[in-house]
């Protein structure tokens, strides 16, 4: 599928129609749920095509052979608690796939970050740059995974020198929380309609389509997997806060905040990579991490504050044992948490607790990670006093959260260096548009939309140490391949990159001209854009093919979408709805190679059982389940292109015989209108664009020369795609 980005200037405003994510800290006491219709629909939400497409349809096994729990077979119905949808705990990938991205014991040229340590400042904050965005508030839902990922987009834009506009950048959490756990439709993309991750209810559960959606949780592989694909970035706007009706109540969770598909593909920004820094809080033994195997990485610290100087608030996760936001002093629950210390704003959490103690139903013991919000600053100074139970040292990071101004520091509060919940550290980097609207790349070429939301995390090494992955593409016009999206385990990652024009009878994606190759070394990993030192020319209607391997110090890493189940997820217990996810891959889209790239093989005859054994264990014990229909997606590569300008018309030739051999002076012709390439700006392109399905205008400018078909996108999605021919 190709993903067309668009000039803002010209879109129409997208439809004011609210939604909001779920992340889940605010609790069913904060948040009660109203009784809702009975004839409420128990499928799940957001399925492409109208049928139910539950994560897991009726009676679909998982690769070891059992059944789906909440599918139609001879499941106990006792097994289920009938109820509405309670707000989801945030859902943090496993401690064992996320150590990936810390430092190495032996990192000898990988801590790159702790060179730059001594020139530190022994404070810093965003705030006071201008860098930081103001509080917002997350109530009615909990959806702060989708707050924490737009406080670093909108800090990002600020840090590169904000919209060319002027305006406060102020980015649609609602869009992010609706698309981030609704599956692709298929307006959007008919061969991956169905792909993504979502939930869906149980038997009995009468809770609404806005509940299920954005009471699901969500962690910030979601949002990448959605702002990758140029998708849920629109201003706040055009998609505000609020239910279809245009209204917000803190405490009412019973309007309708759904969105049309149409509104999934409207972005103000393009996300272009998604750095995932290594943590402070380590674990020895990330399969069963605890107190006893936690270490503090000082070099994760210094890696943190690089890039919050030079990218912007950073997203992270932690435990805030808090159950709600308390501002107000008489409240029974002011001063009592365990952790937080109200009266200095500040939190440090000295014990890492994965299981609950069943002697205690009223209280959750477990300090694993459930809230999700930024640092913008930090103070080395911040003295360990301050805290509850006093940390090692004094430190403390400078942390918004999504609670209001009028909770902690206005709206913040200060986080302990050495804070034992401390998870993904996240930046979120921007390609911003320029007065035109124009992007530095007009066209996304993807299949992978559930990418990094995906539960099944292939281990580095899993598929031998000379895996090499490629995706094959079809140009939908003349373009210019200028870069491409790579996706990494580890922190100094190597990625050795070879595009290939290929052959009209290929059945490979190594069947053709080798039109480049290089190979880059990324500092972090997580989701990145490499551009092409030489960039590829494309005509019309060309199949070509990227083909990337990738090595990092944990093995020779295949970055493979996988859709899974964790039925340990704490969440599940609650009752009213299950997590489920979806992959697509058709024939002749993605293949990978063992051998070095010798022989391929095409992903999508990849089973579930040849992939289970390769995915990391769950943070909540065991192994999440692959599903044995639709559990193995595409490799995750991208392809980022320009459109290649049309060649001027010629200046008309002087007219040999004049009839006037004496005419009176006349202002020359205007010269022929030429257009240059560029890889920088998607307005470059001379080439007409069809009009997007949102129905945005067509602005035409013609001269005596050239005519020029401009068309304003509003970042709709184009959902043609040519797969290349079924390749052995």
């Amino acid at each position: 599928m190709r993903q067309e980005g668009a000039s803002m200037a010209k879109r129409l405003f997208a439809l004011a129609l609210s939604v909001v994510l779920a992340c889940g800290l605010v609790p069913v006491a904060a948040f009660a749920l109203p009784e809702q219709a009975a004839g409420a629909s128990d499928e799940a939400v957001g399925i492409a095509d109208g049928s139910t497409a539950e994560g897991n349809p009726e009676g679909a096994a998982f690769a070891d052979g059992s059944l789906a729990e909440g599918g139609s077979t001879d499941a106990d119905e006792s097994d289920w608690t009938v109820a509405d949808v309670q707000p989801g705990a945030f859902s943090v990938p496993s401690v064992a796939a996320l150590s990936r991205y810390n430092y190495p014991d032996a990192a000898a040229g990988v801590r790159a970050a702790s060179e730059d340590e001594g020139d530190l400042p022994a404070s810093f904050d965003l705030r006071a740059t201008g860098a930081s965005t103001p509080v917002k508030y997350q109530n009615p839902w909990g959806s702060c995974w989708a707050f924490g990922t737009m406080a670093s987009l909108e800090s990002n834009v600020l840090v590169q020198g904000g919209l060319a506009d002027g305006a406060t950048p102020d980015f649609s959490e609602r869009q992010l929380a609706w698309f981030g756990r609704t599956a692709v439709g298929a307006e959007t993309d008919a061969d991956q309609a169905g792909e993504g991750a979502f939930a869906k209810r149980t038997a009995g559960a009468t809770s609404t389509d806005t509940q299920l959606t954005f009471n699901a949780g969500g962690d910030y592989g979601i949002s990448t997997a959605v702002l990758s694909a140029w998708f849920g970035a629109a201003d706040e706007a055009d998609i505000p806060y609020t239910d279809v009706s245009g209204v917000w109540d803190e405490y009412d969770t019973s309007g309708d905040w759904s969105l049309p598909e149409s509104d999934r593909a409207v972005a103000s920004v393009h996300v272009q990579d998604v750095i995932s820094l290594p943590s402070p809080a380590v674990f020895s033994d990330p399969e069963n991490p605890s107190t006893d195997n936690y270490t503090y990485d000082p070099d994760a610290t210094a890696a943190i504050k690089c890039a919050l100087m030079d990218n912007g608030a950073v997203s992270i996760s932690y435990h805030a044992d808090q159950s709600r936001p308390i501002t107000d002093p008489d409240d029974p629950g002011y001063g009592e948490s365990e952790y937080f210390n109200y009266l200095a704003s500040a939190q440090y959490v000295n014990a890492y607790i994965t299981e609950d103690d069943p002697a205690t139903p009223d209280v959750d013991e477990r300090t694993t990670a459930n809230h999700a919000v930024a640092i913008v600053g930090w103070d080395d100074t911040f003295s360990r006093d301050n805290f509850t139970k006093q940390p090692p040292d004094d430190g403390a990071w400078i942390v918004k959260n999504s609670w209001s101004a009028d909770w902690g520091l206005d709206g913040c509060f200060y986080l302990s260096y050495y804070d034992m919940s401390i998870c993904e550290p996240t930046s979120f980097v921007v390609d911003l548009p320029d007065a035109d609207g124009s992007f530095s790349y007009d066209s996304n070429y993807q299949y992978d939309y559930l990418s990094a939301a995906s539960v099944g995390k292939i281990e580095p090494g899993a598929f031998g140490e000379a895996v090499a992955a490629a995706n094959v593409f079809e140009a939908e016009g003349d373009e210019v391949l200028e870069a491409v999206s790579a996706t990494t385990a580890n922190p100094g990652s190597t990625v050795q990159v070879e595009v290939y024009l290929l052959d009209s009878d290929a059945t490979g994606p190594t069947d053709g001209t080798l039109a480049t190759s290089q190979t880059t070394e990324v500092e972090y990993g997580g989701y990145h854009t490499i551009a092409l030192d030489k960039p590829v020319a494309l005509s019309a209607g060309q199949r070509f093919s990227v083909v990337e391997r990738i090595e990092g110090y944990d093995g020779a890493y295949l970055p493979l979408e996988v859709a899974a189940y964790d039925s340990n997820d704490p969440d599940e217990a609650q009752g009213g709805y299950v997590k489920a996810q979806r992959a697509v891959a058709n024939a002749g889209e993605s293949f990978y190679s063992v051998d070095g790239g010798a022989t391929w093989d095409d992903a999508a005859e990849l089973s579930a059982a040849e992939v289970q054994d390769r995915i990391s264990p769950s943070r909540f014990g065991g192994y999440p389940q692959v599903y044995a229909e639709e559990g193995v997606g595409n490799v995750m590569i991208k392809a980022f292109t320009t459109d290649a300008a049309d060649d001027p018309a010629p200046a008309p030739d002087p007219d040999p015989n004049p009839a006037d051999p004496n005419p009176a002076p006349t202002p020359d012709p205007p010269a022929a209108e030429s257009i240059t390439p560029t890889t920088q700006t998607a307005a470059s392109s001379s080439k007409a664009k069809p009009l997007a399905h949102t129905g945005d205008p067509l602005t035409a400018v013609v001269s005596a020369f050239a005519t020029m078909a401009l068309c304003a996108a509003g970042a709709a999605v184009r959902a043609r795609r040519r797969a290349g021919e079924r390749q052995r």
